[in-house]
């Protein structure tokens, strides 16, 4: 018995031995598809025979950039011979048997124009919500966008550059691929949204100073960008109009300029600030000012004259 399993255990391993030592049947593919950036011998062929370890060194070689997805890459056979000599394996290692080229293409993938639209609609509400507007209409014109290497998808709409809302604009749509810039796309859009402003009930004359008991406070429907209208009772302090402004007209900046808060001989009332602490006297103004001017003012009690700002009608403060 021992005779006979002697020659069997050695014709195993001489047949294991011959196997280990044969040469890696490196058989290239006409086609092929990359999934990766890099493209690898085992993209483009299909490795057998000798050594498990060797096959995976040498399908790893290198053999460049694959194309981007929707080109073509040829390849010829030659180069892949080269490329497995120059990471050191012998010829004697392998063989290389198919076409003389082989034509590479990659896998790619694509956007639909609903995440394109998810991710423009999340950047102008977002805009929206911190300017205190509600969007009430937005059409996108998006497309598919196509011919994307594989991976995670991450877009950034970036609508800091645009100048006016509520005109047709573009927003610059980042593509990220793994966390890496692709490319910028520009979209057009056109958005609708109303804020609560001023409008005024009476009609104004040029020149005529406006009051709080002349406007409402109403939604409409915004034409320019909000910072361009007056939202709160703050923006009605000590103005006159530009030009006539008729009963139902949304109050805009550029209807109006700045009118003098305090006139010369006016009593004003003076307050005198230092940190939490805060006091108030009256006083007699000595020139004329808007709010946010430098004016001379004196102290009615003291009679000390002292620089003041504007600060609204008939008021003034000072630090010390």
């Amino acid at each position: 018995m021992l005779k006979l399993l002697f020659p069997l255990c050695f014709l195993v391993f001489a047949i294991g031995a011959t196997a280990f030592g044969a040469p890696v049947s490196v058989s290239i593919k006409s086609a092929a598809v990359a999934d990766s950036e890099i493209l690898r011998v085992s993209d483009i062929a299909s490795l057998r025979g000798g050594d498990p370890a060797r096959i995976a060194r040498i399908g790893a070689v290198s053999l460049g950039y694959a194309p981007n997805p929707g080109a073509v890459r040829e390849i010829a056979k030659s180069r892949v011979k080269l490329a497995i000599l120059a990471t050191g394996f012998p010829a004697s290692d392998f063989s290389l048997v198919g076409p003389d080229t082989t034509y590479v293409t990659r896998k790619g993938q694509s956007i639909s124009t609903i995440e394109v639209d998810s991710a423009i609609k999340k950047a102008v509400e977002g805009f929206a919500s911190a300017g205190s507007f509600t969007v009430s209409r937005l059409v996108i014109d998006s497309q598919p966008i196509t011919g994307l290497p594989t991976g995670k998808i991450e877009l950034r709409a970036d609508i800091s550059a645009v100048r006016n809302l509520f005109e047709p604009f573009f927003v610059s749509l980042e593509i990220r691929i793994d966390g890496r810039h692709q490319k910028k796309v520009p979209v057009r859009v056109e958005c609708e949204a109303t804020a609560r402003v001023a409008v005024l009930r009476n009609p104004i004359a040029p020149q005529q100073r406006i009051l709080p008991e002349d406007v409402a406070f109403e939604n409409v429907r915004l034409e320019r960008n909000l910072s361009e209208y007056v939202t709160d009772q703050n923006g009605l302090r000590a103005i006159k109009s530009a030009r006539a402004i008729s009963p139902g007209e949304p109050l805009e900046r550029s209807m109006f300029v700045a009118d003098l808060a305090v006139r010369n001989g006016d009593r004003v009332k003076i307050v005198a600030e230092n940190g939490t602490l805060t006091l108030a006297v009256t006083g007699v103004a000595l020139s004329a000012g808007r709010i946010g001017d430098r004016i001379l003012v004196k102290n009615v009690d003291s009679g000390k004259q002292l620089q003041a700002t504007v600060l609204d009608e008939g008021v003034v403060g000072i630090r010390f």
